[in-house]
C-alpha cells in the first residue's frame, strides 16, 4: 500500500502512519480498500467525527486508474455520508485535474483555496495551492 501511495502522492504519509490508519488503530479514521483477485488496487482513507467526514487520501494503483476503482471507492464514502446527512471535506493540489474531475462528477464543489499550501511536486518547482472541496 505504501508503494502505491508514494507513487501517487508526493506528500505520501510515512509507512507507520499509513499502516496505523489502515489497521484501524485510529478510532476516528477508517479505510476502504479495493481489491481485485485479492490484490489491493486502491484505497480511500477518511476520518469521521459526528456527521463530518474528511477525505484524507484516495489512491489507485497506476495500472488500475481510469477503470472506475476511484469512482467506486468515492461512491462508498458519499453513500455513508448521505446515510447520516453528513458532509465530506477534502483538499487537493490545484493541478490535479483528474482528481478534480472525479470529485466534481461525484457532486463536490470548490469552497476555498489555500495558496502555496503544498510543497513543490518536483525539485525546484513552486509551492502549489490547495483547492478545498465539499460534498454535498
Amino acid at each position: 500500500m505504501h508503494r502505491m501511495a508514494t507513487a501517487a502522492l508526493p506528500e505520501a504519509w510515512p509507512p507507520a502512519a499509513l499502516a496505523a490508519a489502515i489497521s484501524d488503530e485510529q478510532e476516528h479514521q477508517r479505510a476502504v480498500v479495493a481489491e481485485i483477485a485479492r490484490r489491493p488496487v486502491g484505497y480511500l482513507l477518511y476520518s469521521r467525527l459526528a456527521g463530518e467526514f474528511e477525505l484524507l487520501q484516495l489512491v489507485v494503483d497506476e495500472g488500475w486508474r481510469r477503470r472506475g476503482v476511484g469512482r467506486r471507492l468515492l461512491a462508498a464514502l458519499c453513500a455513508e455520508a448521505d446515510g447520516c446527512d453528513g458532509t465530506i471535506m477534502l483538499e487537493l493540489r490545484a493541478s490535479n485535474r483528474a482528481a478534480l474531475a472525479l470529485y466534481r462528477t461525484a457532486g463536490f464543489t470548490i469552497v476555498g483555496r489555500r495558496p502555496g499550501y503544498y510543497r513543490p511536486a518536483t525539485p525546484g518547482g513552486a509551492r502549489e495551492s490547495a483547492l478545498i472541496m465539499r460534498y454535498p
